[in-house]
């Protein structure tokens, strides 16, 4: 692939390190809202469908605010399965991305792990195309915001 064509290919939003109102945008764009912590505001819990019901299970994405704020991506293996995972990082750590992959949004939320590897969690959105502007969602309906620019 010429160097060219990698330019083009790299997402066109992408940063690292989420604030509570990040996170809570991916969210409420992704899952359905489970848990809070009211008292203190100090947690928010989201459970999503998986793509793969029959193997994995349950999946949970968690913001605990404390002296640094820490990200929980936890799947909870379906019956009769093995696969399950639970990843923590200081919120600082993780990364956001937005690119557009047949002609859909895909948001990104990675972790890097050992030297040379990343925990990678993909979410499918709402029909888009990329532009050299960026991302141009399709209808009248606005794909919310995932962080801050």
């Amino acid at each position: 692939m010429c160097n060219n064509a990698q330019a083009q290919r790299k997402p066109p939003m992408s940063q690292t390190g989420l604030s509570r109102e990040e996170f809570v945008a991916i969210g409420e764009t992704v899952g359905e809202q489970v848990d809070t912590d009211i008292g203190g505001d100090s947690q928010v819990k989201y459970q999503m469908e998986p793509y793969y019901a029959d193997t994995t299970g349950e999946i949970t994405l968690c913001f605990k605010a404390q002296d640094e704020p820490v990200i929980i991506v936890e799947s909870i293996p379906a019956r009769g399965s093995e696969r399950g995972i639970t990843l923590t990082a200081p919120a600082s750590e993780w990364t956001v991305a937005n690119d557009v992959d047949d002609h859909n949004i895909i948001t990104t939320l990675s972790i890097a792990q050992e030297v040379g590897h990343t925990a990678e969690l993909y979410f499918r959105g709402p029909p888009a195309k990329l532009t050299p502007e960026g991302i141009v969602t399709d209808g009248p309906v606005e794909y919310p915001p995932l962080f801050n620019e």
